[in-house]
């Protein structure tokens, strides 16, 4: 079983986490970006199978600390 290329959506979705990480002056904005993207991708994907948005809001509260560990 193999992996889906990343999509225009993906694509454009990474680029606006990075771009926005690079202007907050982030160390790493690509690696961020890219935990940023797989926690919004899981969350949601959770929320979906489970009828229930308490991931999504949980995937925030990590991003959140994500980013206080970097200033």
């Amino acid at each position: 079983m193999g992996c889906r290329p990343r999509g225009a959506y993906e694509e454009e979705i990474a680029k606006a986490f990075t771009d926005t990480l690079r202007e907050l002056a982030h160390p790493d904005p690509e690696a961020a970006a890219r935990t940023i993207s797989l926690l919004v991708d899981g969350s949601v994907a959770h929320s979906i199978v489970y009828g229930d948005s308490t991931p999504i809001k949980d995937a925030r509260r990590m991003v959140e600390m994500l980013l206080d560990r970097s200033s």
